[in-house]
Parts: C-alpha cells; structure tokens; sequence
C-alpha cells in the first residue's frame, strides 16, 4: 500500500490557521480546537503568538505532541510545520484566509 495513503487512514489530517494570539486544543469542548480522540487530554496543548512568532506549549498532556514527526514540550512552529496531537496531524497555516488578500 502508498505510504501516504497509509498515513491517511491512521491519522485524521486536517489545516490548522493560527488566527489569534492564544488557541487551545484538547478533548474538552472549551477548546477553541477540540480533538475527538481519547488519547488526547482535556487540555492538551496551546498555541501562543507574540508579534510574529507563534510557539506551541504541551500542557503536560498524557501522550505529548509530535512536531515535524520529533516530541517537544515548547517549540517555535512554522508555516508548514505538522503538528500531531493523538491521531491527528494538523498542517500549520499562518497566511491571512484568502477573502484578505489584496
């Protein structure tokens, strides 16, 4: 089988826009990104942005996070970067939705 489709059915692959100075992400609905996944924590996880550097946090969630495939606690992420929280693999977007451009 293709390796990315192989990917595809273990991991739920989904854009994450940073649009905002703090997003949480966890298995509680007061997240502002809930993840339906029960290896992932109530409170998993944030994404802090100070002018133009955005950091994602572990808030010392159970299973951790994976960063371009590596696990860290805090680390600078990047347009493009993935992020997998559980079985979900977010892809990085910090450019401003379409309906902005000039």
């Amino acid at each position: 089988m293709d390796q990315t489709k192989l990917l595809q059915q273990q991991v739920n692959i989904q854009e994450l826009r940073i649009t905002g100075t703090l997003m949480t992400l966890g298995r509680a609905r007061d997240n502002d990104i809930t993840i339906n996944d029960k290896s992932v924590s109530a409170h998993h996880a944030k994404i802090i942005t100070y002018f133009n550097t955005s950091y994602i946090e572990d808030l010392g969630s159970t299973n951790g996070i994976l960063l371009n495939g590596s696990p860290v606690h805090k680390h600078i992420i990047h347009d493009g970067d993935e992020i997998q929280i559980g079985s979900y693999l977010f892809i990085i977007s910090k450019d401003p939705p379409a309906f902005f451009s000039r």
